[in-house]
């Protein structure tokens, strides 16, 4: 998944990289695996300068946080750049404030854009950190373990709070 930026001509140019498998990723993680993604999008050429506007549609299978269920989940992402010829002037700054216009750009030394390192950001990026199978998901009984939303459980729960002791000094 590579641009020469060499090839381009002035003004927008257009890219699809269609449906690839997620292993070239290297993602691979015990929460999570990314099925398959596409990649598309256009680069802006002006003169030394280009503007990347990428979009990412990709297929993670999660594991949910409540009932530890592989669900599959489609995601879409889109991440615009700055891309710019020439080292990256902050790397030798020892102390530097950055701007929102610096995290964007990306410095190229070469004229060969590489899009697998943005694409993994972006799919990083739109996993939830507490991913849910569904919204109302029951999880799982904390005492047996079996997955509420498959079946009931006869267990008695109760819910202990930290104020538990002071609730029942005043109930007596």
């Amino acid at each position: 998944m590579e641009i020469n930026l060499k090839d381009l001509k002035e003004g927008k140019n257009s890219f699809d990289f269609g449906r690839e498998k997620g292993n070239i990723l290297e993602l691979e993680n015990e929460k999570f695996k990314v099925k398959y993604f596409n990649v598309y999008g256009e680069i802006t050429k002006s003169r030394l300068e280009y503007f990347l506007n990428l979009n990412v549609k990709s297929k993670i299978i999660l594991e949910c946080a409540r009932c530890l269920e592989n669900f599959e989940k489609d995601f879409e992402e889109r991440g615009f750049y700055h891309v710019k010829l020439g080292k990256d002037r902050l790397l030798n700054k020892k102390e530097i404030e950055i701007s929102e216009d610096d995290i964007n750009t990306i410095y190229l030394e070469e004229t060969v854009l590489n899009l697998i390192g943005i694409v993994r950001e972006l799919i990083l990026l739109s996993i939830p950190m507490k991913p849910l199978c569904k919204e109302d998901c029951k999880g799982l009984c904390p005492i047996c373990g079996k997955n509420k939303n498959k079946e009931e459980c006869t267990c008695e729960t109760q819910e202990k709070s930290p104020l538990s002791k002071i609730k029942e000094i005043f109930n007596k």
